[in-house]
């Protein structure tokens, strides 16, 4: 895995992404960020075992070698925001991910990809529609059942009254 890219666009991506990431997550995998090199580009994949997002380039991007690996995720995200100059050129080496900036150079242990999680992005076939409305009013009326306060019945039997 060897590519360079535009420091912005990478701080984009990663702090959009690193937003999915726990700070106690049991499984140290998990609070990675896979980073996945292909002929049509670069994925940035975060998860928390239950929601998982992923984050595209495909412009702005010079890929010289293809290639896959995990690294900790709010570690990546705070190196790429404080890195100087607009270009940053990222390379695997052996368990390490070298970081290099104009002035800056830094290596960081990563996972293999084979621990992480394979996260299906896929569509499924299964589809059903429903108005922004209909979708909002369930959401607020589970949330009110499920919740665990006792206020919930005060406002219970306004809502019914009404």
């Amino acid at each position: 895995m060897n590519f360079k890219i535009e420091k912005k666009l990478m701080s984009e991506v990663i702090g959009n992404i690193t937003k999915v990431l726990s700070v106690t997550m049991m499984l140290p995998v998990l609070k990675g960020i896979k980073i996945d090199v292909e002929e049509n580009g670069i994925s940035f994949t975060a998860s928390d075992g239950i929601v998982s997002i992923r984050g595209s380039l495909n412009e702005h991007i010079e890929i010289f070698e293809f290639g896959s690996c995990v690294v900790e995720g709010r570690l990546l995200n705070d190196i790429v925001k404080k890195l100087d100059g607009n270009i940053i050129w990222i390379r695997k080496e052996n368990n390490q991910l070298k970081i290099k900036s104009e002035k800056a150079e830094l290596r960081l242990m990563i996972y293999t990809d084979d621990v992480y999680p394979n996260i299906d992005f896929d569509f499924p076939d299964a589809k059903f529609k429903v108005s922004r409305e209909q979708l909002i009013n369930s959401i607020e009326k589970t949330v009110f059942s499920a919740s665990d306060q006792q206020t919930r019945l005060f406002r219970w039997a306004e809502f019914y009254s009404n």
